[in-house]
């Protein structure tokens, strides 16, 4: 020790200890990732060779690192993982990533030479980054045309038409440049646009922090938060006029900031120009108008007693309002796709302003749900940033206040303003309103950042602080940089899988082509607005079967919209075929049959033509009574989760004397995987007509690879609710149709409590779940992913040293996903044995060292759930206050849910409270709205919330059901659980039953 270091213990620990450390931690940081990438058991040689090799390397690294003058210390990060006491891939991955930015940062800033001619490139920063955005966006595009709001804004793009209130004239001008390029369909090209607004919008907000702050780091990491947050990604992939909403609210940022910097004239008149064009395009951004002005009232309050500058301004501000005309000039040439309703002064305002929806603007305002609402905000920016992220995008845009407070009333304002407005707003697209929050929440994040990064907010700034503490100081802030982008791409990575799901899905145009195809020349298609939109672009802009006419059955004020279609029905049924794609329960007392068409029905007036060609398996008579003609069979490969469709055909023997029932069931080594019946009354099937129905079912989470047997059957119920077959002749009570290949699943299942731990032979645990809702037992799921080749695993689960339990992974030549379930009594916690081939395997620990104990297993408190719901989602938790229902007293409940894959399809959950003669409900798009499943991803954990109105007069035996079912077909998901199925509650849940006072 020097004489100068024995005074300055600080220059010490830099110059020896911190140089020494940093190798030290990055040779137990590099030797870990050499040994754990490899996929067998590690012994302690191999892993002290690793370490010497390694330890040689993180000297040398630290000596390069010194002679470049970057600082050593990000090499400590790795230190963490070297450190850890487990195996984890994903802290392995966030330590590297944090070292990496780390690093970057620090070279950004360095004086040598190399780094001098990387700072030359910033200057091109923000275009890469919205290039690589748009590259992201575009390999995740949506196919081609797409259901609901997507398929209507790409009909109006290509035709030139008038879409709904408020007509986003600006966007249809803009969706039909984008139309005329020489790529993809035109649905794809307007799914496009908007992929480009989005990726524009991440490219201005890191031009906007970049400017402001002076941080290129900074405003790279504001667009990366916002580039990755799920449902922005979302909205970049398919047509829709949020994305450029978005961009307007970050074009408008840009120029305050711009102006409240430099009070250039010229920003004050683009921020007017950008301001007009959002608000003609959507009036939601008038609204932003109180946090815009409060800003300009902090940076320039003269501004607004000096009429003479606001001139050019109000110019900018007026001319853009021109675009508006487009609406009744276009509707005055009879476009394909109109709304006559603009050609009058009062329909034109009416249309732009949107005032058939005022009654929804603000109506949770004065609701006692109204707190509620602003806990489900905290659990969209849960889902959208996590909590991590969240909290520093408020901490760091909060923390510029103390020297930048008009930048807090901006960013500030707008996120508060557009997420009040958002929440307080009855319709279920919350998560999209939101886009100017999320873009705002980014912007506030990148100005925190850059404050600290080059010390522009600090009191404590470099120049204020002399010697190592500045360092030190700058150190922490660029390491709070790392973690934010550790953040932001761990939120892309568990997106990325979901969208690319979503890129290869061409459902909706499959869908609607079969459909128009099926149906009969000139017939009627009764659609709700999901279905109506492909089905109109498909034939106004590719020309498929005009001769169709195809109707949106819209809800008619407080008539019951099952009525609606069905009074529909009744008037077009005598003169043309109808075709529905919904099916409500009050189409039971219409005098008509439903014969499935594809993903619709066909209604018949009389008895039906059915179509027996392909049939295989018949025929078969059932006790005289019914005969079974044959079944079609739509694939023969599946997996868990998936759905098996299966047509059959049958006729009765003799006219019904009785209500039949006929059941599907796909039986494996477990028992039964999938099933569904149908029960016929007398009324429905006429004399000895032939009855085609298809029955579809989804393989429940357990379904062990291998080959299935589909079976068919019939049975009678009677009163006491007991049932009974019907016998086959030949022997038997049931019909084999065929074989179904289940296969592993390609994407691993969705689980409330995922792990990562590996086993010698390759496979991994990937997270285990435990449902309470049979009484007396506890089923364990484990989630396995098993490599190609590998043999069959017997597990054994273990409270303390006792056996409890016992299951099989099987293995085979496929590798992929696949869940066991083990039913084990209640009691403590549980731990994990695994055999292969009669012989212990061993789980790989640090290093991959051999861990040959049984594995404990995370656990859940009583009372846990995981029910799969259709493949769908599952149920992971339900609590209700009161624990008793009482009567006159509401029911309040909270449901826990877990996404099982990216969902396009709207499901509802329903809720209810039934005894004998009365019943109590409340069903509806999932948290009050806010959260709809079309909106989901994998792994999402969503929060809904119900109140059941139980009447004061009610009493005696009750249950407190649950079911989710499709908001459009009302097709009820299945519950994935062979034993509550066994129970009778395949589509309901019985999660309560009880005596009421």
């Amino acid at each position: 020790m020097t004489a100068v270091d024995r005074g300055r213990p600080l220059g010490l620990v830099q110059r020896v200890a911190l140089p020494g450390a940093s190798a030290l931690a990055a040779a137990l940081y590099i030797s870990r990732l050499w040994c754990e990438g490899r996929p067998q058991v590690a012994g302690w040689a191999a892993c002290a060779t690793a370490l010497a090799v390694a330890l040689v390397l993180g000297t040398a690294a630290v000596i390069l690192l010194r002679r470049l003058r970057l600082p050593a210390w990000p090499l400590l990060l790795g230190g963490i993982y070297g450190l850890w006491p487990f195996a984890s891939p994903r802290l392995a991955l966030a330590a590297g990533t944090i070292t990496v930015v780390c690093f970057v940062i620090a070279a950004g800033s360095a004086p040598s030479r190399p780094f001098r001619r990387l700072q030359a490139l910033l200057r091109w920063l923000d275009l890469l980054t919205a290039a690589a955005f748009l590259a992201l966006y575009i390999a995740t595009l949506a196919p081609s045309v797409q259901p609901a709001d997507a398929g209507e804004f790409q009909l109006v793009a290509a035709v030139l038409g008038i879409a709904h209130p408020p007509g986003y004239p600006l966007y249809t001008l803009l969706g039909r440049a984008f139309t005329l390029l020489p790529l993809g369909d035109a649905a794809w090209r307007v799914n496009l646009f908007a992929a480009v607004c989005a990726a524009a919008t991440v490219g201005v907000v890191s031009r906007a922090v970049r400017r402001a702050t002076g941080s290129a780091t900074a405003g790279l990491l504001a667009a990366l938060t916002l580039g990755l947050v799920p449902t922005f990604w979302s909205q970049a992939t398919v047509a829709n006029v949020r994305s450029l909403t978005a961009l307007f609210t970050a074009l408008a940022i840009y120029w305050l900031l711009s102006y409240g910097e430099r009070r250039a004239q010229r920003y004050l008149v683009l921020f007017a120009a950008t301001f007009s064009l959002g608000a003609a395009h959507h009036s939601s951004i008038i609204l932003l108008a109180l946090p815009f002005a409060a800003y300009l009232l902090a940076v320039d309050a003269r501004l607004f007693v000096e009429p003479r500058r606001w001139a050019a301004p109000l110019a900018a501000l007026l001319l853009p309002l021109l675009v508006l005309l487009y609406l009744p000039l276009r509707s005055a040439m009879n476009p394909s796709f109109d709304s006559p309703s603009v050609r009058t002064w009062g329909g034109f305002v009416a249309h732009v302003l949107a005032l058939g929806f005022q009654g929804d603007f603000l109506y949770f305002l004065g609701q006692p749900t109204l707190g509620l609402r602003f806990g489900i905000l905290a659990d969209i920016l849960h889902l959208e940033l996590g909590w991590g992220l969240a909290l520093l995008a408020l901490g760091l845009g909060l923390y510029t206040g103390r020297r930048r407070p008009a930048w807090v009333l901006l960013w500030g304002g707008v996120a508060t303003v557009n997420a009040f407005a958002a929440i307080t707003y009855r319709a279920p697209q919350t998560v999209e309103y939101l886009l100017p929050a999320y873009v705002a929440l980014a912007i506030g994040l990148g100005l925190g950042l850059g404050s600290l990064l080059t010390g522009t907010a600090s009191p404590l700034s470099p120049a204020k602080v002399q010697g190592e503490l500045a360092r030190y100081l700058r150190s922490a802030a660029i390491l709070l940089a790392g973690l934010v982008a550790w953040l932001a791409l761990a939120n892309g990575l568990a997106a990325y899988p979901g969208y690319l799901a979503l890129h290869r899905d061409n459902s909706a145009r499959e869908q609607a082509v079969a459909l128009l195809r099926a149906a009969p020349q000139g017939s009627l298609i009764l659609a709700n607005w999901h279905r109506a939109t492909p089905l109109w672009y498909l034939q106004q802009v590719e020309g498929l079967r005009p001769d169709v006419t195809v109707t949106y059955v819209y809800p008619e004020g407080a008539t019951p919209n099952g009525q609606v279609w069905a009074r529909r029905i009744r008037e077009a049924v005598a003169s043309r075929a109808v075709i529905v794609t919904n099916r409500y329960a009050e189409f039971a007392g219409l005098p008509y049959r439903l014969v499935p068409l594809g993903s619709a029905w066909r209604v018949e007036p009389g008895p039906a033509q059915a179509d027996l060609a392909g049939l295989s398996g018949g025929p078969h008579d059932l006790d005289g009574k019914l005969l079974f003609l044959g079944a079609r069979i739509a694939a023969h490969d599946a997996s868990p989760g998936e759905a098996v469709s299966v047509e059959l055909a049958w006729r009765p023997a003799q006219p019904l004397d009785r209500d039949y029932s006929w059941f599907v069931h796909l039986v494996g080594p477990q028992g039964i995987a999938g099933q569904q019946d149908l029960t016929y009354r007398p009324d429905q099937v006429s004399g000895t007509e032939a009855i085609v129905d298809t029955y579809r079912f989804t393989l429940r989470p357990n379904a062990a690879p291998g080959e299935y047997h589909l079976i068919a059957g019939a049975y009678i119920t009677f009163p006491d609710g007991k049932w009974q077959r019907l016998p086959v002749a030949g022997g038997g009570d049931t019909v084999e149709l065929g074989t179904v290949r289940v296969h592993p699943r390609a994407e691993a299942p969705a689980t409330a409590l995922p792990l990562d731990w590996a086993w010698a032979d390759g496979s991994r645990l990937t997270g285990v779940d435990y449902d309470d809702s049979v009484a007396g037992q506890r089923r364990v799921y484990l989630h396995w992913y098993r490599p190609a080749g590998s043999a069959d695993l017997s597990l054994t689960l273990l409270r303390g040293s006792q056996a409890v339990g016992q299951a099989r992974v099987a293995g085979g030549a496929e590798a992929g996903y696949q869940t066991v379930a083990c039913d084990v009594p209640p009691g403590g916690a549980l731990s994990l044995a695994v055999a292969a081939q009669g012989r212990p395997l061993a789980a790989l620990g640090p290093w991959h060292l051999a861990i040959t104990r049984p594995a404990p297993l995370p656990g859940r408190a009583a009372r846990a759930r995981y029910l799969d719901l259709g493949g769908n989602m599952v149920l992971t938790g339900v609590r209700w206050s009161p624990a008793s229902p009482v009567p006159g007293t509401p029911l309040r409940a909270e449901l826990h849910f877990l996404a099982a894959r990216p969902l396009t399809c709207d499901d509802s959950i329903s809720l209810s409270l039934e005894g004998e003669g009365w019943h109590a409900q409340d069903d509806g798009t999932p948290a009050m709205g806010a959260i709809p499943t079309l909106k989901w991803l994998p792994g999402w954990q969503v929060r809904d919330l119900r109140q059941i109105d139980i009447p004061p007069e009610v009493h005696g035996p009750a249950r407190l059901r649950l079911a989710a079912y499709d908001a459009f077909t009302l097709e009820t998901l299945a519950v994935g659980d062979d034993r509550l199925a066994q129970a009778g509650q395949g589509t309901e849940v019985t999660l309560w039953e009880g005596t009421l006072p």
